[in-house]
């Protein structure tokens, strides 16, 4: 862990750390099913923190997440991880433990300028979904300014995207693929869910997004919320599923403004 918080989940004194590399380490079976662990994660509850870059990293077998940057997680004091670098990951089953669900690779609150590329997620035998970002209760400390590009992303069951991040949160999505083989109900491959949207900006575009299986109201690419701008474009959406109650390459129940 870089960073810490009140229950000790590493140091409690931070000073502002900044140019951090975590590069070409390996985490296996990191737990047993039973217990919240992430296998690597930075954390900004005291100071902020800055250029940090995981890069070419190998992550098999983890309770709960296999990247996290979790900024400001708890307070409503803006502490933010500002320009953050995960790329050439190579990540599997994490979601050991399923409580909460876990994510292969977690941006949660003020994060500010990230990319995430060339990594390749598989969800393996456990639960947890692809990429997410996502915000505690503190409005306006969600992720900005985000890049998802070049990942190949195979999922069973889960999304492989999921934003669940309102208020001013950005992403550019672009040149991905996301399969999604058997997706659960109300669910879908490319799931962006957040109330409200106010000045949310999120560009998909050049990506192909897969969604097999025939639950109901599971679909290649759902948008629920209002107001964000949204612009979708070039995408190759296929569903592979039949249901009459779902399936469908594109849904929305709400009004972005595209």
């Amino acid at each position: 862990a870089v960073g810490g918080d009140e229950n000790n989940v590493g140091p409690t004194v931070q000073n502002n750390e900044d140019h951090i590399i975590i590069r070409s380490c390996t985490v296996q079976n990191l737990g047993d099913g039973t217990t919240y662990r992430i296998a690597i994660l930075v954390q900004s509850m005291y100071t902020n923190m800055n250029n940090i870059t995981i890069d070419s990293c190998t992550i098999n077998g983890v309770d709960s997440h296999g990247i996290a940057i979790y900024a400001n997680r708890y307070t409503a004091i803006t502490r933010s991880c500002d320009t953050v670098y995960i790329g050439y990951n190579n990540i599997t089953n994490c979601g050991m433990y399923d409580n909460p669900l876990g994510h292969n690779i977690f941006l949660n609150n003020a994060v500010n300028v990230c990319i995430i590329e060339h990594n390749t997620i598989t969800q393996g035998s456990y639960d947890a979904d692809g990429i997410c970002l996502s915000q505690n209760t503190y409005e306006g400390e969600v992720p900005k300014n985000v890049i998802i590009r070049y990942n190949d992303v195979r999922i069973t069951n889960q999304p492989a995207v999921f934003i669940d991040a309102g208020y001013n949160c950005s992403a550019n999505i672009y040149y991905n693929l996301f399969y999604v083989s058997s997706m659960i109900a109300y669910r879908d491959a490319v799931f962006i869910v957040a109330y409200p949207w106010a000045s949310a900006v999120f560009n998909i575009w050049n990506n192909v997004i897969i969604c097999g299986g025939n639950i109901s109201s599971s679909n290649v690419l759902g948008f629920y919320g209002s107001g964000a701008t949204t612009a979708i474009r070039n995408n190759i959406l296929v569903s592979l599923g039949t249901n009459v109650s779902g399936n469908y390459p594109f849904m929305t129940s709400e009004s972005p403004t595209h």
